[in-house]
């Protein structure tokens, strides 16, 4: 009986951005994308305009971080006694949890302008969904045309490095009206407690 794979704490497309020089890739591939996807409708002299604000939200005003608890609980359980267990996925889920646990979350915006957002939120058929390709895919990536910079979908892991709990929220209000949220984590593998409360064995 197939479960997956496993997923350790070594995400090879967010490690590579990790490190002294974090805020200058998130940057760098967050206003690439935005420039990938200027309204080609706008002229030549209507800018992409790429906002970053930082704010701070009450952790306990928000479900999804009880949520995520229950699944970092789910975390510790997995690896609590697997023999694949080691000190950088100890490290892992301790930062993670250390995050957490704070009463105030920092949350970074990135808002784009001038761009065509993230279209194909409900695509025809045969239709490129960018909004799934963003969200949804590993290793896939699409472009509005051969002049857009990247070509791995690589470049979208860089918000994740930055993140204390390697979580992303996209938003878009896309101009073919297509209007969309979702969150997405990156954790190691978590298991669910069984109907009584009780992880499996």
């Amino acid at each position: 009986m197939g479960t997956g794979n496993q997923q350790g704490s070594n995400n090879a497309a967010i490690t590579m951005f990790a490190g002294s020089g974090v805020m200058d890739g998130l940057a760098r591939e967050v206003c690439q994308n935005s420039l990938d996807a200027k309204d080609r409708d706008l002229g030549d002299d209507v800018p992409v305009k790429v906002k970053f604000s930082l704010s701070y939200i009450d952790r306990d005003s928000y479900e999804v971080f009880s949520g995520y608890e229950t699944a970092l609980d789910g975390c510790f359980d997995y690896w609590e006694n697997h023999p694949n267990r080691n000190q950088a996925l100890d490290d892992f889920l301790n930062t993670k949890r250390a995050y957490l646990n704070q009463t105030s979350i920092p949350v970074l915006t990135m808002s784009d302008y001038n761009t065509i957002g993230l279209e194909g939120v409900n695509p025809l058929p045969g239709q490129k969904s960018y909004w799934n390709l963003l969200a949804n895919t590993e290793g896939l990536s699409g472009k509005q045309d051969d002049s857009s910079g990247g070509s791995f979908g690589i470049g979208k892991f860089a918000p994740f490095a930055y993140s204390g709990l390697n979580m992303v929220f996209y938003n878009t209000f896309a101009k073919d009206g297509g209007r969309a949220l979702q969150g997405v984590t990156h954790l190691v593998t978590s298991q669910r407690p069984g109907e009584d409360g009780v992880y499996p064995t």
